[in-house]
């Protein structure tokens, strides 16, 4: 695999050169990285027109994806949590806290506070909260699949939303805890499906089928 990266009008741009790609692939990562994969014929400089040609639809995304998450917090914006956006207010207090007041996330943070101390407590925070909603969903999926997890942990990767190792063990993006409820669903049942089948072929998509019969649909709001 072959890497670029560059940054251009303060944007950060990274090229990805990966087997078996057919043809250039554009997506947003959730540090706001502009990724750009493509097969290994294409140059860098060909990428590199390419996301230049489609500069309205980067900027477009990246102004979408402005909403707060647990790495960017700003008081006044908006805090995007499991699917649903609240305006967000940082207070000063003794000690880091969060907590939703009246339909508004409210942060308190003391008078020393930084972005990096801030982004700690709050993936912190988020991975608490996922790991409980996982304990609630996990069990279900495991019986109606009959597919069993090792341990499952929250990791916040930007390059992928979740994993599943060859001893099962199944990793989830802290990051999809700003996604609806129904994409942890999706991903849970993607991950355990893995557990029996470690690729992405026929066999794969037939159990996924079987068991979370809407999973295109969820998978695009995942990738949106």
């Amino acid at each position: 695999m072959a890497v670029k990266e560059e940054i251009r009008d303060g944007i950060k741009y990274r090229y990805v050169k990966r087997k078996n790609m057919r043809r250039i692939r554009l997506s947003v990562a959730a540090d706001r990285t502009v990724r750009i994969s493509m097969p290994y014929y294409v140059t860098f400089d060909s990428a590199r027109e390419f996301a230049l040609a489609n500069h309205n639809w980067v900027r477009a995304k990246l102004a979408a994806s402005s909403a707060c998450s647990p790495t960017v917090l700003r008081g006044g914006e908006g805090f995007v949590y499991f699917g649903r956006s609240y305006p967000l207010a940082i207070e000063e207090g003794t000690k880091y806290k969060f907590e939703f007041r009246d339909s508004v996330a409210v942060l308190k943070e003391p008078k020393d506070g930084n972005t990096d101390k801030r982004t700690a407590f709050m993936r912190k925070w988020f991975a608490k909260e996922l790991e409980k909603r996982i304990a609630e969903r996990l069990p279900y999926w495991e019986m109606v699949t009959g597919m069993r997890a090792g341990k499952v942990t929250v990791r916040f990767t930007t390059s992928k939303w979740g994993s599943c190792t060859y001893d099962n063990r199944i990793s989830v993006s802290g990051f999809i805890a700003e996604k609806p409820p129904e994409c942890l669903d999706y991903l849970l049942v993607h991950e355990l499906v893995h557990t029996v089948v470690k690729n992405h072929g026929k066999a794969f998509y037939e159990a996924l089928e079987r068991y979370y019969p809407d999973w295109k649909r969820v998978r695009k709001i995942l990738r949106s």
